[in-house]
């Protein structure tokens, strides 16, 4: 074996365990200086150890090596997905036995190949112990997990909300056309800056390993879980006997299985499917009904067919038009949340169309709520609410103006103006607002 120098890179989950008991680094090797750590196991040995094959127990222990058992997949089992499809999302085709954490030989001896490293409690952060032989430096670089189910995940470009389905017709008015022209010029200054670059030079090999890292972070969290879900599958434990009691509470959980079970087929296999179709006929006629509507909605005569249609002319038509591209987008939307939970969460194809399904959703469902809670007010205190309207309007529309051309008619800041002409223009306005808000007005034209 060679020596090793250099700098290593490794990569440490921050929820790491801190067990005093030694444990193997399962991860990916990126390179001869890049290990990704994504789970510790502890209490198993890292391999076969090497000696007479006949000795007792010897063939009994040889599956209890982390080595042999993610050669063959066993650390992987009873995924709920295809595992090579988050193995492959992170660039590799299998785990690897990285190293030993915290070993009770002292380091050197037992697994030269392997790194060796040992946590310290108060910091929290692992070292290095070198070998003989070797001389190298590790940079620890401590990375926090994102949990799929809480759809968290790290990315190197902003998420995008906007529907990309959605095609982009011209518009009528003008100055539609004059921002989205405005928009592309900008667009194309952005990408003439990014060529004025004072050094251009082509990336690291860290800097191009970046995209893959990312994506090891993001499957690191679900990794781990079926790794520690499968650490018993390297060693046997022997199974005792059930007392008395254990079997009466296994026969009283059966029974309850098998009511469970009729039930569960009842409801699948004839309540769920005439539930369905009802749901589906409804739907289907409310889609026709809204079809119909947007129809109306984007209608232009044919003698102009640029001209404006009903959206474009009334503010509560293109409400509705709004409204019902989101009704008739969301089961298109539903149907692909449903393909996301055929694999892993760590896969973020799907999380726009999440986050837009629910943004839309809260949209309408706050609309909704704020108009009930309006019209409930409203409807509650209907004459009170129209007692100050008119107040308001009153005072504002009516009184106000009339104190103020009543001002103007006198010596406004001082002013000398030409009193006849003044009290014939403030007359006539006193006259239009008396008239104009019903009341009898005490002035007459001269």
């Amino acid at each position: 074996m060679g020596t090793r120098t250099g700098l290593m890179r490794v990569f440490w989950p921050s929820d790491a365990p801190l067990n005093t008991s030694p444990g193997i680094l399962v991860g990916f090797q990126n390179s001869a200086t890049d290990l990704f750590v994504v789970g510790i196991l502890h209490g198993v040995e890292v391999r076969r150890q090497l000696g007479n094959s006949a000795q007792p127990g010897a063939n009994r222990d040889q599956h209890r090596h982390v080595e042999n058992a993610l050669a063959v997949g066993r650390l992987l089992q009873n995924s709920p997905h295809n595992i090579h499809d988050l193995l492959g999302r992170c660039g590799h085709t299998a785990l690897r036995a990285l190293g030993v954490v915290d070993p009770k030989a002292v380091p050197g001896q037992s697994e030269p190949q392997l790194l060796t490293f040992r946590i310290d409690r108060a910091t929290r952060l692992p070292r290095l112990d070198n070998a003989e032989g070797t001389s190298v430096s590790a940079q620890i670089i401590v990375y926090d997990r994102p949990r799929p189910t809480r759809m968290q995940y790290l990315s190197l470009t902003p998420i995008a909300l906007a529907l990309d389905d959605k095609i982009r017709h011209p518009s009528w008015d003008a100055a539609f056309e004059e921002e989205e022209k405005e928009r592309q010029r900008k667009a194309k200054l952005v990408e003439k800056l990014k060529l004025h670059t004072v050094i251009s030079r082509p990336p690291s090999q860290k800097e191009a390993a970046l995209p893959m890292l990312i994506e090891q972070v993001n499957c690191s969290w679900e990794i781990n879980a079926l790794l520690q879900q499968n650490i018993g599958m390297i060693g046997t434990r022997m199974n005792r006997s059930q007392s008395v009691s254990e079997r009466v509470a296994d026969s009283a959980n059966d029974l309850w299985d098998y009511v469970y079970m009729a039930l569960s087929y009842v409801v699948h296999m004839w309540l769920w499917p005439i539930l369905g179709q009802v749901f589906v006929s409804i739907l289907m006629a409310n889609r026709v009904a809204a079809e119909v509507v947007l129809r109306v909605l984007h209608w232009r005569p044919a003698a102009s067919p640029d001209g404006p249609a009903l959206k474009d002319m009334s503010a509560t038509a293109q409400q509705i038009d709004i409204r019902l591209q989101q009704f008739c987008y969301w089961p298109i939307q539903y149907l692909t949340l449903r393909k996301r939970r055929t694999s892993w969460g760590s896969i973020t194809n799907s999380h726009p169309d999440y986050i837009r399904f629910y943004n839309s959703l809260w949209l309408v469902a706050n609309d909704i709520i704020m108009g009930i809670a309006v019209a409930s007010y409203i409807m509650d205190n209907s004459e009170a609410v129209a007692d100050n309207i008119d107040m308001i309007f009153s005072t504002w529309s009516t009184d106000g103006l009339r104190r103020m051309i009543i001002w103007l008619m006198g010596s406004p800041g001082g002013l000398k103006l030409n009193n006849e002409l003044a009290d014939f223009l403030g007359d006539l306005f006193l006259w239009v607002i008396d008239y104009w808000a019903g009341t009898p007005s005490p002035h007459t034209l001269p």
